[in-house]
């Protein structure tokens, strides 16, 4: 490995390591939506989708909306936090990652680092001044029968592994992967309401599924962006 390359991987690494310093947006209101089944399919989504607003990070060589691009939304029902997603994307790179199995060390720099930046991925975090939630997901259903890798609650140096979300993935008729998530709130936060949530994403594109994972590094692309919201 070359001394660009070396300090490159390094520097990708660290952030890979850190609680992203994202970009964010004025607060956003979480709209109504009725009674939805979560099967993936977003025909009965009738809120506006949040796109192009999510800062880039990583990858030289991105091309543009026929490499990667992602739509989003947020809406509530009742006591649950919805959740939808529009994944574009020219290569699939995704598989599923066991929280046991979550993080990876460099064979050459010894450095660690959150195994799923080396593939499509989605990282969602929750917080408020009492709450800290995270999950991780892939775009399209996994080995375990969803799209969720894992959740964790808690802060940061003491996280507890919880089973809160309800997600399911397809693909539809122009090839793009549409992405379904329900939060109950009440079992999230254990009261309500819960007051101005920060929602925080990185959203991962990876285009090399046969590569070696040292060298993902350097094909890494991701979207990252933190919003604060209010409920109606």
């Amino acid at each position: 490995m070359n001394a660009m390359k070396y300090w490159f991987t390094c520097i990708l690494v660290v952030v890979c390591m850190m609680e992203l310093p994202a970009w964010q947006s004025a607060d956003r209101l979480i709209p109504q939506l009725g009674k939805i089944t979560i099967d993936g399919r977003l025909n009965d989504w009738s809120v506006p989708f949040y796109k192009n607003d999510l800062t880039k990070a990583g990858r030289a060589d991105f091309h543009g909306p026929d490499d990667f691009s992602i739509e989003y939304a947020l809406a509530q029902s009742g006591d649950d936090l919805l959740i939808a997603i529009r994944w574009s994307d020219d290569v699939l790179d995704s598989r599923y990652i066991p929280r046991d199995s979550a993080r990876w060390r460099h064979p050459t720099t010894g450095n660690a680092m959150d195994r799923m930046y080396l593939y499509d991925g989605i990282k969602l975090q929750l917080q408020t001044d009492s709450l800290q939630y995270e999950a991780w997901l892939a775009p399209t259903v996994v080995a375990n029968g969803s799209p969720v890798q894992w959740e964790t609650r808690g802060p940061r140096n003491n996280r507890v592994a919880v089973n809160l979300m309800e997600a399911n993935s397809v693909k539809d008729s122009n090839g793009v992967y549409t992405l379904e998530m329900r939060l109950n709130l009440m079992a999230l936060a254990g009261q309500l309401p819960i007051e101005k949530p920060q929602v925080s994403w990185v959203m991962i594109d990876q285009d090399s599924p046969e590569a070696a994972l040292a060298s993902k590094l350097e094909t890494l692309v991701y979207f990252h962006g933190r919003s604060s919201y209010f409920f109606n």
